[in-house]
């Protein structure tokens, strides 16, 4: 399999999961800056509101110890976070009490404004109004500290980074779930297309091969009549090979683009049976072998009967080639689920690990005869049983013989 697909997954994978983070972080961020102008509004709100009540206490209020009373009645208890003072007077109450010099003016005046705290780690939101108090104008300083405001900030800062963090990796791994579903199928696409041309190219090279050897072997000296004959029987047998290698081929493409029409009726499995024995009869006798067919009459299966054939041609051609001795059998038998065909033969067996390759297209087990079989024939009775509602399997033992199994409803 070639590294370009999964590194396009992975690249596929990392753009969603940014993309994804990238709007987690906007929503957040959004959300982060809502929720602070929310906190200095209220803020504000707070400073204007005691600033004007203040400043009503000091125009009523002439007496100092009454209007200290009053302002720290307005501020709330000890503790609270918000102080007034009376700018040159000596009237202060609230958190600033104990701090005196750690606010920097900074000409805040009528409209609240940020002031650093010296000294305390935290800064001040604080604003400056005209008051009358005793009779003359005095500056009234209201200031809240800010240090429970900037701690909730810092904890959403942190939330909006956890959450980016936390969404990144849920998104990276959706995203490459996700990836796995859509790029799973297209890597085994393309690694079945890979090795598809890849089979295809050594199918088609073997007998081109020796054809070119055969007929370079042939022009390289002048030879009698019947030497020319032999090369150019020898080079049919490779084109009838190759004609037959590309026309499977062809009808493979057909039958996966769903070109491939079934004519469906009823097949006489006893018939059949008959025709196959007289067609494969005569070569198993050539090699010693004993071809028995057992099919019962009146087992009928709707079907298409030219593809059926087909089938149990490939499957009875397979047994009597890797039979040295002993017998092929085609058997029909009606079962629960359908009817059964059944190609067996005493051949030298296949090994497990190969078993569920047989059917895969050009797949050919390891140390069989070279030259012998294109690996489009399983392929096509897989199709055929496919095609009409069945499977295939096999059973096999190494030095027992094989028994393929097409299982067709009926």
């Amino acid at each position: 399999m070639s590294s370009g697909t999964p590194n396009r997954r992975l690249r596929w994978t990392a753009m969603v999961a940014g993309a994804a983070a990238a709007l987690v972080l906007l929503a957040s961020g959004v959300l982060y800056a809502s929720v602070k102008g929310y906190l200095k509004r209220e803020i504000d709100g707070d400073l204007r509101r005691v600033s004007a009540r203040a400043a009503e206490i000091l125009r009523g209020t002439p007496d100092r110890a009454a209007a200290a009373a009053a302002l720290e009645a307005l501020i709330g208890p000890p503790g609270s976070l918000m102080s007034v003072e009376v700018q040159g007077e000596g009237l202060r109450v609230g958190h600033l009490r104990d701090l005196t010099g750690a606010v920097d003016l900074g000409g805040a005046r009528e409209d609240p404004r940020t002031m650093p705290g010296i000294g305390v780690g935290y800064d001040f939101r604080g604003m400056v109004v005209s008051a009358q108090w005793q009779g003359r104008p005095v500056s009234l300083l209201t200031t809240m500290y800010l240090k429970t405001y900037q701690r909730r900030l810092r904890d959403r800062q942190l939330l909006v980074l956890w959450v980016t963090l936390g969404s990144a990796g849920l998104s990276f791994a959706v995203a490459w779930w996700a990836s796995a579903r859509i790029f799973g199928p297209l890597e085994e696409a393309y690694r079945r297309e890979s090795a598809f041309a890849a089979d295809v190219a050594h199918a088609l090279r073997t007998p081109l091969t020796a054809l070119s050897g055969e007929i370079q072997v042939a022009l390289g000296a002048p030879r009698q009549p019947e030497a020319y004959r032999e090369v150019l029987a020898s080079a049919l047998e490779e084109v009838q090979r190759l004609t037959y290698l590309v026309n499977h081929l062809l009808f493979l493409s057909r039958a996966d683009a769903g070109q491939e029409r079934l004519t469906l009726g009823p097949v006489d499995t006893d018939r059949m049976g008959r025709e196959l024995a007289e067609a494969f009869g005569p070569l198993a006798e050539e090699k010693g072998l004993r071809l028995l067919v057992e099919v019962p009459p009146g087992l009928a299966i709707h079907g298409d009967v030219v593809r059926l054939r087909q089938a149990l041609a490939n499957l009875l051609e397979n047994a009597v080639r890797h039979t040295v001795s002993g017998e092929v059998r085609l058997e029909a038998a009606r079962v629960p689920e359908g009817i059964r065909l059944t190609v067996s033969d005493t051949g030298p067996g296949i090994a497990p690990e190969h078993q569920e390759r047989l059917f895969e297209r050009f797949y050919r087990v390891p140390g069989g005869p070279k030259g012998e079989g294109s690996g489009l024939g399983l392929a096509f009775v897989a199709w055929v049983a496919k095609v009409h509602g069945g499977r295939v399997s096999v059973e096999s033992r190494i030095g027992e013989g094989s028994r393929f199994l097409l299982h067709l409803p009926g």
